[in-house]
C-alpha cells in the first residue's frame, strides 16, 4: 500500500511549530522578569518581548533546522521513505517548554 504523503504540508506544520513554541518561550521569559522584578511601562514590556526572542531564536534553529530542511526536500517516494525514517527517529532537542 503506497502512502500519500504531503511534504509542503509537513514542512508548513514544523515551521508553524517552531515558531510558535519560539514565542511560547519568549513569552514566558518576559513573563518571569516581570514577575521577578516590579512594574513597567508597555513600552519596556514589548522591548524585554523582543529581546528575548532574539535571545531565543538560535535554541529554535538547532531544535527544528534539521527537519525543516529534511521535510523541503521531498521530491518522490525514496525521499518520501528517507523522510519518514528520520521523524521516526527525530527528537526535538532542547527541553519540552
Amino acid at each position: 500500500m503506497k502512502m500519500e504523503f504531503d511534504s509542503e504540508q509537513i514542512h508548513r506544520y514544523l515551521k508553524s511549530l517552531k515558531a510558535l513554541e519560539a514565542e511560547l518561550l519568549a513569552y514566558r521569559l518576559v513573563y518571569e522578569f516581570v514577575r521577578d522584578s516590579g512594574r513597567f511601562s508597555l513600552h519596556e514590556l514589548v522591548a524585554r518581548l523582543t529581546e528575548a526572542k532574539v535571545v531565543v531564536q538560535p535554541e529554535m534553529d538547532e531544535k527544528y533546522d534539521e527537519a525543516l530542511q529534511k521535510f523541503g526536500g521531498i521530491t518522490d517516494q525514496q525521499s518520501v521513505l528517507k523522510a519518514l525514517k528520520f521523524l521516526a527517529q527525530w527528537t526535538p532537542k532542547g527541553p519540552p517548554n
